[in-house]
């Protein structure tokens, strides 16, 4: 009997795993210049965080580090939530190391496989973090 329950709880470990919707945040170091200004492009928000896409801030500014962050998708309210709090997690370690702003700087993504009619995707989202000057 304990090696039934043994087998049962690792069985669903392993089911567990696969299916959840993993992210992982990993810091960056910038190797470019030291003051950066850009040609405008377009500004959202991101929880009272400014977030650049499309280009940069016209403005000076330097590059504190890169963000990468990746996350599967498989269409469940719960990827979508988890999703949702590794951008929360962002903006706070932007807000922590003194980030006026982000640059959004690009998104991958790729099918890794399907569950029933629908896609599984592995994606990325890259960011700097910067900070104004004058």
């Amino acid at each position: 009997m304990k090696n039934f329950i043994i087998v049962i709880v690792a069985a669903f470990s392993v089911f567990c795993t696969g299916c959840r919707n993993y992210t992982d945040i990993t810091e960056i170091t910038y190797r470019g210049p030291a003051v950066c200004q850009g040609q405008g492009g377009m500004l959202g928000d991101i929880n009272g965080m400014p977030v650049w896409s499309g280009g940069a801030p016209s403005r000076r500014y330097r590059v504190l580090c890169g963000i990468q962050f990746s996350w599967t998708e498989n269409g469940t309210k719960s990827a979508t939530k988890q999703y949702d709090e590794t951008v929360d997690e962002i903006v706070r370690i932007a807000k922590a190391k003194g980030a006026h702003a982000m640059i959004n700087m690009g998104y991958e993504s790729k099918v890794i496989g399907h569950k029933q009619t629908m896609q599984i995707k592995a994606s990325k989202q890259y960011f700097q973090l910067i900070q104004y000057l004058e």
